[in-house]
């Protein structure tokens, strides 16, 4: 379960952010986390209430926006949601596709308490 990893890696940012701007507490974590991340984003919550004990981030509410995967077709341009990493173009059915988007993992804001 590579979610606890993830989790702790995250935690470890917020910490470190927390510290830098001398903050008491962290109030609010939030996250972006993209649909074709890999990523259980119930494993993920679970993992980080567990990992945020004993830390400043104790109390903090977890907000998790799930990004749409999307991707990009370079034989005809076609934009359009995708629900795996292989899926053919719905527009010309070509197979060589980039994904735009829903491979996000990052923190993308916290919110602290001043001292």
């Amino acid at each position: 379960m590579h979610e606890m990893a993830i989790a702790m890696n995250i935690l470890d940012i917020v910490e470190r952010t927390a510290q830098e701007n001398r903050a008491a507490a962290v109030k609010d974590i939030f996250l972006e986390v993209g649909a074709l991340a890999g990523v259980m984003i119930p494993a993920l919550e679970f993992n980080l209430d567990i990992a945020k004990r004993n830390t400043r981030a104790w109390e903090a509410g977890i907000h998790i926006q799930q990004i749409e995967g999307r991707g990009r077709c370079p034989a005809c341009g076609e934009t359009f949601p995708m629900d795996f990493y292989i899926e053919p173009c719905p527009r010309c059915e070509g197979s060589f596709l980039s994904m735009v988007a829903g491979n996000e993992l990052r923190v993308r804001e916290i919110e602290v308490e001043r001292n």
